[in-house]
């Protein structure tokens, strides 16, 4: 039923009639006529609440105001929801039966309600859920992983994967035997990697060398040649045919008197200003850049 003029119409005229035959149902009970009078003006308040909330009734503001009490009632502790809950069924039941004893009694019920509420959702919020713990990881996968590196040479070099395979298992017992197979799977993986970052770094470095006069490109590729688990560079080999033999031997022989010089140094003091001006001294023709990178070699070595 809607009534003209008035958007809330059909609203009001479907309240009054459900709260006027509630009243009626409590005016039995209660023997007073206001329980109609109070059932009209609840069932009225509460369907124009209805409908504003669910969007019957248009409003601009609505959807702003129903954001804010959800974000303001969830603030709310679980206790602090109860009180206002039972506040609230209290205050209707007093009205009906005139007695404000009512009010503190939903009070104190929603209160209680509230706390047992609140502490399941505490002790749910501090149980760990199985996302949180995640997978089990066993302690040996470190040890194991540790083994397939020391052995993955025997493997490149020839030796069966199965024989490699029961050492591991000697090493770390205990696992699934498809396990150590793929242990040594990852292990060669890693040393892939590895070989195809040296070859880049190597690469890198003859370039640079070549770049470089006789006297400099010996020193990058001596000092490379010193870095422990490096492979070497044939330094005539990467320079051969840029500079002659007699240029090289002397480059040679002059980078290797430099590096031993700073690797005695390294056992000493450690004056970085000192050290660099005793190197320049007594080897010129490197740059100071060279002298110390030769220094910090001599420093890194003498430790």
């Amino acid at each position: 039923m809607d009534v003209p003029g008035v958007p809330a119409g059909r609203h009001i005229v479907a309240g009054a009639a459900i709260g006027a035959a509630a009243g009626c149902v409590l005016a039995v009970f209660t023997g007073s006529g206001r329980s109609i009078d109070l059932g009209v003006l609840v069932g009225v308040s509460y369907t124009l609440a209805s409908a504003w909330l669910s969007g019957d009734l248009p409003s601009p503001t609505r959807d702003r105001l129903e954001q804010h009490v959800k974000d303001d009632w969830r603030t709310l502790e679980p206790i602090q929801q109860g009180l206002l809950i039972g506040m609230v069924v209290g205050a209707v039941i007093a009205l009906l039966v005139r007695n404000l004893v009512w009010i503190a009694a939903f009070m104190s019920w929603g209160a209680a309600v509230g706390w047992l509420l609140g502490r399941r959702r505490r002790r749910q919020d501090a149980a760990p859920s199985p996302q949180d713990e995640g997978p089990a990881v066993d302690e040996r996968e470190p040890t194991l992983a540790a083994a397939a590196d020391r052995h993955i040479g025997e493997v490149l070099s020839g030796i069966d994967r199965t024989v490699v395979a029961e050492q591991l298992s000697d090493e770390v017992p205990g696992l699934p035997a498809e396990r150590y197979g793929t242990a040594l799977d990852a292990a060669l993986s890693r040393y892939d990697r590895a070989h195809e970052r040296a070859l880049a770094r190597r690469h890198e470095v003859v370039a640079r060398a070549r770049d470089l006069d006789a006297l400099g490109g010996v020193f990058e590729l001596e000092l490379f040649n010193r870095r422990p688990g490096q492979p070497k560079i044939d330094v005539r080999g990467a320079l051969g045919d840029l500079h002659d033999r007699a240029a090289l031997d002397d480059a040679i022989a002059r980078t290797e008197a430099l590096l031993a010089h700073a690797a005695d140094l390294g056992f000493g003091a450690q004056d970085a200003c000192d050290d660099r001006a005793t190197l320049q001294a007594a080897h010129p023709g490197f740059s100071l850049e060279q002298l110390s990178a030769a220094l910090n070699w001599g420093y890194y070595n003498g430790r």
